[in-house]
């Protein structure tokens, strides 16, 4: 844990987001390469052999870890802001931007990815 984290720094601030995200992606590293397959998998493992959890009916089952990036609302205001902004730009005169983006209920904004257009094949070359 970063000790800016635990301590503050020398002048007395918080600690930098920079610290918060290393620190956050140290925890989200452990959950995915120590936690989820050496500790939760084991013992839902174990709970399935002795029957004391029903077998998923597809045979696999996913472990959800919580989410330790939820965004504030000013921040997820601002990525959306930038998203709209991105698709204004991005817009050919006279164009809508809304062709460009996606937004769902909450509302989030994001690019919609472009289908790749069709490359046609070479034309072969001349026999000689």
């Amino acid at each position: 844990m970063p000790r800016r984290i635990l301590f503050g720094n020398e002048v007395g601030e918080l600690a930098s987001t920079t610290d918060q995200a290393t620190f956050f992606g140290s925890i989200n590293s452990r959950q995915e390469q120590f936690a989820e397959p050496l500790l939760v998998r084991a013992f839902v493992d174990r709970m399935i052999a002795w029957r004391v959890l029903p077998k998923p009916e597809t045979g696999e089952y996913q472990v959800i870890s919580p989410s330790l990036f939820e965004l504030t609302e000013l921040e997820q205001a601002d990525a959306n802001l930038k998203q709209a902004q991105a698709a204004a730009a991005l817009t050919p005169m006279g164009g809508d931007p809304m062709q460009l983006v996606g937004v769902d209920e909450d509302p989030n904004v994001w690019l919609v990815p472009k289908e790749p257009e069709p490359v046609a094949p070479p034309a072969p070359e001349p026999v000689p």
